[in-house]
């Protein structure tokens, strides 16, 4: 069988090629309609490039197609990247074809899938990834599967705290502005966040994390999260320390900005926090 079938817009498979130049109607009614493509036949899922990303058929359904008419997530082939990861946010790769900045991925070893955000891309070399932690070692620890996202399925939230905010360990949102924030979307995970304060305490600068139903997400600093900087500077929660137990946002989810750590002099003041979601 050759690397790639091409199917018209009712589905019938009319030739094959290892290196196609056009797109394949990806749609699933066409790709199931009997007529002549079957589950396991392999189909290019990367338009416009000599060397096309592929999946089956069945994977192809199975992954859903966005509002686009593309492929929500796109099966990665094993010759495109080393499964024992390089870190614990890096993954090696000879091929980034699909891969770009901004972009989610899902990746599974060890029977547990795992959800995270492209940080950055070193061509045909490596991504970097911020969200939920690689496993080194080898083993049941190698990624068994790699899946690459469409920019849609990445959403960001902030969240604004005025006047003074660690002034006392407790949730900001709910003490200091008065609000909630509730998750209204379908299943996601919160695999990124960032803070920036307008002024900086005058001494030792307060700590925070984010909380998904009442849990803590970042797992930095014995699980206090970030600690703010001077004022108008970002602090990026690292890059992978992210409690894979209570990153998981489901519709309905209490969303909260928590002091975990209050500041020297208690005077830092008006919190921005932006968070990033990856939707599964």
């Amino acid at each position: 069988m050759a690397d790639y079938v091409m199917t018209d817009g009712a589905g019938t498979k009319v030739r094959e090629d290892s290196t196609p130049a056009v797109y394949v109607d990806l749609h699933p009614y066409n790709l199931g309609d009997g007529s002549g493509v079957v589950g396991g036949d392999l189909i290019a899922t990367q338009p416009g490039s000599s060397t096309p990303l592929k999946s089956t058929v069945n994977q192809v359904v199975a992954a859903g197609i966005n509002s686009a008419g593309g492929l929500r997530w796109t099966l990665v082939g094993t010759a495109a990247y080393t499964a024992t990861p390089a870190s614990t946010s890096v993954i090696t790769m000879s091929n980034t074809t699909g891969m770009a900045v901004g972009l989610p991925v899902k990746f599974t070893y060890n029977s547990n899938t795992y959800y995270a955000i492209i940080t950055a891309v070193s061509s045909n070399a490596s991504i970097t990834i911020a969200g939920a932690a690689l496993a080194t070692g080898g083993g049941a620890n190698d990624l068994a599967a790699l899946y690459v996202g469409c920019a849609e399925m990445v959403v960001q939230m902030d969240f604004f705290v005025s006047s003074t905010w660690a002034s006392t360990a407790q949730d900001l949102l709910l003490n200091n502005m008065k609000a909630y924030a509730k998750w209204r979307l379908g299943q996601a995970y919160l695999v990124a966040f960032s803070a920036v304060q307008k002024t900086a305490d005058n001494t030792t600068n307060g700590k925070l994390n984010m909380k998904v139903g009442g849990s803590a997400v970042s797992t930095n600093d014995s699980n206090n999260g970030i600690q703010l900087s001077t004022a108008g500077t970002w602090v990026d929660n690292s890059a992978v320390a992210i409690n894979t137990t209570n990153y998981s946002v489901s519709r309905g989810s209490a969303l909260e900005v928590a002091c975990t750590v209050v500041g020297g002099t208690k005077d830092g003041s008006d919190l921005t926090v932006s968070c990033v979601f990856v939707l599964a």
